[in-house]
């Protein structure tokens, strides 16, 4: 049976992204039926028992039928997968931490929680998305940074702001950008991205005072989505750039630090 071929079938009929769907349950179990990890979870899509149970219930089918075929349990996955994705709004880094995490920790979080797997396993999946594996390098990093406090001028795990956060990012990934540590200094690095180029990992910048320069910046990871360090007493997590950030006023560019890589 090819599973991969089942799964992109899966993912067209329950209006899944197919590629996502595919690198999902290969993060999950490399597509092996017999797969069992540490914490309790079986199969090709990896189900705890208990959510096992709920989502073979929705399929209207057995536990024992859902646990005896691979083909149910992928069938689960892309049920569960579309249901996380209409309780995100079609957020695919939500859903996936969801899947990943439980949707308690998400909703606590806001968005991708704090757990370093659940970071990595979010950036495996829609890192793979980026055609370039530097930017899937930068990408996955950034995630790994969810839930690191703000710290005004901060360049650590301890804290960070908006640029401390970027260029912390990039050095971890192996791409050091420079030792400037403003928004605006790290407009000096790198090339301006044409709109209709811009790629997940590069770095948007912002002029949120006013100032006629950039004072804030955070890394790209979808159409209208970055992660940033937004402000003290607040955390590293990801945001939905509505038409406040997109204002022709505030959002000025993005940059790319990973030209021909």
């Amino acid at each position: 049976m090819d599973y991969r071929a089942y799964a992109r079938q899966v993912a067209a009929q329950r209006g899944l992204d197919p590629g996502i769907f595919e690198r999902q349950i290969d993060q999950e179990s490399g597509f092996n039926p017999n797969a069992e990890s540490p914490a309790g979870a079986r199969g090709i899509a990896q189900f705890m028992p208990g959510t096992a149970s709920w989502v073979a219930g929705e399929l209207g089918i057995s536990e024992a039928q859902f646990w005896s075929d691979p083909r149910q349990q992928i069938d689960g996955a892309g049920w569960l997968l579309r249901w996380l994705l209409d309780r995100y709004d079609g957020d695919y880094a939500k859903a996936l931490a969801g899947y990943n995490a439980g949707t308690g920790a998400v909703d606590e979080y806001g968005g991708v929680p704090p757990y370093p797997e659940t970071g990595r396993y979010v950036a495996a999946i829609l890192g793979e998305a980026v055609n370039h594996s530097a930017h899937r390098d930068v990408l996955a990093e950034a995630w790994g940074w969810v839930g690191v406090p703000y710290v005004w001028g901060g360049q650590s795990r301890a804290g960070v702001d908006c640029s401390g956060y970027v260029l912390e990012v990039y050095r971890a990934a192996g791409y050091p950008i420079t030792d400037d540590t403003t928004a605006e200094g790290l407009r000096s690095f790198g090339e301006t991205r044409p709109w209709g180029q811009v790629h997940d990992g590069d770095v948007l910048f912002f002029d949120l005072e006013g100032a006629g320069e950039a004072t804030h910046c955070g890394i790209r990871t979808g159409y209208r989505r970055m992660l940033h360090a937004p402000e003290p007493g607040d955390h590293v997590r990801e945001i939905v750039l509505d038409d406040w950030w997109c204002d022709d006023a505030r959002l000025l560019e993005a940059r790319c630090y990973l030209a021909g890589r």
